[in-house]
């Protein structure tokens, strides 16, 4: 939980309820994975022109 707090508007209770959220981290295989799957970045969505 330590270094989570070190990331800017991550406080101990952000981090508290990340660790509380996210079981297990392998079950993401890449950290763009993780970070949509706590809203942090939206999906990429291309249309057919």
């Amino acid at each position: 939980m330590k270094i989570l707090i070190y990331f800017p508007g991550i406080g101990e209770i952000g981090a508290a309820t990340l660790i509380a959220e996210i079981d297990n981290l392998k079950e993401f295989s890449s950290g763009d994975k993780l970070a949509f799957y706590l809203g942090i970045v939206q999906e990429n969505i291309q249309t057919l022109i």
